[in-house]
Parts: structure tokens; C-alpha cells; sequence
């Protein structure tokens, strides 16, 4: 009873991940500049 219930769940998650894919997709951007892309951890002037 517990695998039919865990196919169940992934089924579901399945169907909400793809209606939730184009709503996302379309809400990212890819655009950047690089300015934006300055690293994590900044370099010291002194090296």
C-alpha cells in the first residue's frame, strides 16, 4: 500500500512540476551584464 501511495504522490508532483514549468520559464531571465556577474568573494586590492 505505501508504493501505491508514493507512485500516487510522484504522480502528482510530476503533473504540477510541468503546469508550473512554463509559468517559471517564462519568468526568468537570462539576460545579465557584468557588472552583475562581480565575483562571490572580492579580490583584494593589496594582491
Amino acid at each position: 500500500m505505501g508504493d501505491a501511495l508514493l507512485g500516487q504522490l510522484a504522480r502528482a508532483f510530476v503533473l504540477i512540476a510541468i503546469q508550473l514549468a512554463p509559468t517559471t520559464a517564462s519568468s526568468i531571465s537570462w539576460d545579465y551584464s557584468d557588472e552583475e556577474m562581480d565575483p562571490l568573494v572580492p579580490v583584494s586590492a593589496f594582491i
